[in-house]
C-alpha cells in the first residue's frame, strides 16, 4: 500500500498514512484536531519505500546524480585535451611553443593578442604536444 503525507494547516504537522490508492480518508491532527490536507509528493505514483520513504530515495538520488556529475566532469577535463600537431608559426618561423610564439610575435610588432587564449590552454595542460 502507498504511504501518504499529510500537513496540518493550523500547526504545520506532518504524518505518515497508510491506505489503498482508491480510498481517500479524512485524517484529523493528533495534536489540534484540524482535518489534515494530502501534502503533493514528488513522486508522481505516491508510493514511498522503508519508514521515511520519499526522504531515502530522494536521497539516493541526489547522491547518485552527485557521483554522476562528478563523473561527467573527470571525463569532460580528459575530452577537453587534445593533442596538437601544429606547431606554433609566427612570420614563417617555428617555434616551441605557443608563448614562445607570442613572445616573438610582440617581439616583430605583430599583434600577439591572438595567441592569448591558445597560451592560456597550454599552461593548463589542455594543449599536448607532439613534436
Amino acid at each position: 500500500m502507498p504511504t501518504y503525507d499529510y500537513k496540518c494547516p493550523q500547526c504545520e504537522a506532518i504524518e505518515e498514512q497508510t491506505h489503498s490508492i482508491k480510498e481517500d480518508p479524512v485524517y484529523h491532527c493528533t495534536k489540534c484536531g484540524v482535518e489534515m490536507k494530502k501534502m503533493f509528493s514528488p513522486n508522481s505514483s505516491g508510493f514511498t519505500f522503508g519508514k521515511m520513504g520519499t526522504i531515502t530515495i530522494h536521497r539516493r538520488e541526489k547522491d547518485l546524480r552527485k557521483k554522476r556529475s562528478v563523473e561527467m566532469a573527470e571525463r569532460q577535463k580528459n575530452n577537453k585535451r587534445f593533442v596538437s600537431n601544429i606547431r606554433p608559426n609566427v612570420g614563417g618561423v617555428e617555434t616551441d611553443s605557443w608563448s614562445d610564439a607570442q613572445k616573438l610575435a610582440k617581439s616583430k610588432g605583430l599583434n600577439s593578442d591572438s595567441y592569448t587564449r591558445v597560451v592560456e590552454k597550454e599552461k593548463s595542460g589542455q594543449i599536448i604536444k607532439t613534436i
